[in-house]
């Protein structure tokens, strides 16, 4: 996966750990990060969600954590970056496979909500819409 970079050269796909005032650690955030000037930018659709999680961070003052714990589209996109990184460098295949991942991580948590509703476990219904939202990138909504 690559998109130019504001120095002309290309910038791909990578995983970082974002420090947050020395003391908050963030693991496995995807970044789009150019090898010549050293520049990185998060992916817009999980910008936000980086930052509710350092503010969660904050008050809990928890001080390191991986973003795939919280974020189900990061926890996709880390599984299959591991998977064909050296295998291949083709951002169609990439995509293609975040793609069928998120259909499949999709059909699981409406499985598990499902169960949810039927045991009318409200606060896990609530948690399994917002995880459904970060795959299929719309607000999250409880019915």
């Amino acid at each position: 996966m690559d998109t130019p970079c504001n120095c002309g050269q290309i910038k791909s796909l990578g995983f970082r750990t974002i420090i947050h005032g020395k003391t908050i650690k963030i693991k496995g955030v995807p970044v789009w990060e150019c090898e010549q000037c050293g520049l990185y930018e998060l992916f817009p659709c999980i910008k936000q969600d980086v930052c509710e999680l350092l503010a969660e961070l904050k008050e809990e003052n928890k001080a390191s954590v991986s973003f795939s714990e919280y974020n189900e589209l990061a926890a996709v996109m880390y599984e299959v970056y591991k998977e064909t990184r050296f295998q291949e460098n083709n951002a169609e295949v990439y995509l293609m496979e975040v793609e069928s991942r998120c259909k499949e991580r999709i059909n699981l948590l409406l499985d598990v909500y499902g169960y949810a509703k039927q045991n009318e476990d409200h606060k896990w219904m609530k948690q399994l819409m917002t995880r459904l939202s970060q795959l299929t990138f719309t607000p999250a909504e409880t019915t």
